[in-house]
């Protein structure tokens, strides 16, 4: 694991400790474009679990 990613995820933690925060790596499509060494950062609203019922 990268240790700018573990940075960025400890910082990420130290704000907002209800994250839950996952790295990964880019698979070999996404990581040709991009090269090594690069860093992504993406995030998604799960909706209010009470609104699905």
């Amino acid at each position: 694991m990268p240790e700018e990613a573990k940075r960025w995820k400890e910082m990420l933690l130290a704000k907002y400790d209800h994250l839950d925060v996952v790295i990964s790596l880019f698979g070999p499509v996404i990581g040709t474009h991009v090269g090594e060494g690069t860093i992504g950062f993406g995030w998604y609203d799960w909706p209010d679990r009470t609104e699905l019922v």
